[in-house]
């Protein structure tokens, strides 16, 4: 075994411990910080996880795509670690983990590559009426041999939130990810707008679009939407279905995933 497959399944192991470590009993009080998710949706929200917060959030997602007569599936199940340092900053390992692709040409399967990173809060609704957060990150060629990058990739990503009137929220990503193809090192470029509501008690839905420049070879528009339940304070599900518009995205994605935190006794 290769050793970026050893390192591939050492993270996912990583991420599949940081389960029963959030499952463990959690300190009750009022001063724990708000639930911050990063997930249903392609949006990344502003907060961070909050100071002595492990937080994990993981789910299955399907793309499946139909072109020629010929269906193409591919399963992935993305996965980040985020662990909060103070009440604006975090680290987070992040990836789409245990990848299975299946096309009339290909049945791959194996370990993505990882990326490490960090999201820190450079403004806050309290002095900006909005939150903006700095999102960089380094994704390592751990993966599978030909899921790999098999290099060294870059990113940033700005994050924006802001309440709006009528309990809808608006939440904004705009990033950019370095990658070389085969040698030289070009500009992968992401947006999405996504706007949100509570629908009943711990239910609330989301609606977002996104579009995607990959490396200037085409621009991928898609549309999708979701429902999030948060359990408890400390737990959240989620279902979303997306479908592309335009590009050479798949034609529909289908996920799934579950958001669970532990605070650790001295958090905030």
């Amino acid at each position: 075994m290769r050793f970026p497959v050893r390192c591939g399944a050492f993270a996912f192991g990583l991420w599949l411990a940081a389960v029963p470590a959030a499952l463990a009993q959690t300190r009750p009080g009022a001063n724990e910080p708000d639930l911050a998710a990063g997930r249903p949706g392609v949006t990344e929200s502003a907060g961070v996880a909050g100071a002595g917060v492990v937080q994990f959030e993981g789910g299955v997602e399907l793309d499946v795509d139909h072109d020629a007569g010929a269906w193409s599936r591919t399963f992935l199940g993305p996965a980040v670690l985020r662990v909060g340092l103070t009440p604006r900053l975090e680290l987070r390992l992040a990836g789409d983990g245990l990848t299975i692709e299946r096309t009339p040409s290909a049945h791959d399967g194996g370990i993505a590559d990882v990326a490490v990173g960090a999201k820190c809060i450079v403004l806050d609704a309290d002095r900006a009426g909005f939150e903006l957060a700095v999102i960089p990150a380094l994704s390592l060629p751990t993966g599978a041999d030909r899921l790999s990058s098999h290099h060294y990739q870059p990113s940033v990503a700005l994050s924006l939130a802001h309440d709006l009137p009528a309990h809808f929220d608006l939440g904004a990503s705009a990033g950019v990810l370095w990658t070389r193809d085969p040698s030289q090192r070009r500009a992968a470029r992401s947006a999405s707008v996504a706007i949100g509501h509570p629908i009943a008690s711990a239910w609330a839905g989301f609606g977002e679009i996104a579009v995607t420049d990959d490396n200037g070879k085409g621009v991928d528009w898609m549309v999708d939407g979701g429902v999030s339940r948060t359990i408890g304070r400390d737990a959240q599900i989620d279902v979303e279905v997306g479908h592309r518009l335009a590009g050479g995205a798949a034609d529909w994605t289908l996920g799934a995933g579950l958001v669970i935190r532990h605070v650790g006794r001295h958090g905030p």
